[in-house]
């Protein structure tokens, strides 16, 4: 179970990136996760293919953003960190078909972000 304890608080930084300006807590599997003040996001990594584009552009953001700390921190498996992606984007409210894109796509695209 998921539960975003604060909502994400973001300034731009530039035309691709956010920085939180307060931490963001979120509560997953028992577990509290404090996503720093200070920490850089571009949200969800979108492909510029324009049909898939227009469909999941500024989607999932707070989930992407813990999505994104969980990738950068690696505090669980890259598996675990999909799957909390997952279930975060349906506490955000997202739509089956738009989870089970982004979330394949995570799945199939993520290992190269994952490695860094």
């Amino acid at each position: 179970m998921i539960e975003f304890i604060t909502h994400p608080q973001t300034e731009k930084v530039n035309d691709k990136y956010w920085k939180l300006t307060e931490d963001f807590i979120v509560k997953y599997n028992d577990f509290t996760y404090i996503v720093p003040e200070g920490f850089i996001t571009d949200f969800a990594s979108v492909p510029k293919i324009p049909v898939i584009y227009q469909l999941l552009h500024d989607k999932a953001k707070v989930s992407a953003i813990f999505h994104d700390w969980l990738y950068s921190e690696k505090p669980c498996t890259r598996r675990e960190a999909d799957l909390a992606f997952l279930e975060a984007m349906e506490e955000e409210g997202l739509n089956f078909p738009t989870r089970m894109v982004m979330y394949k796509g995570v799945r199939i695209g993520g290992w190269a972000y994952w490695r860094k």
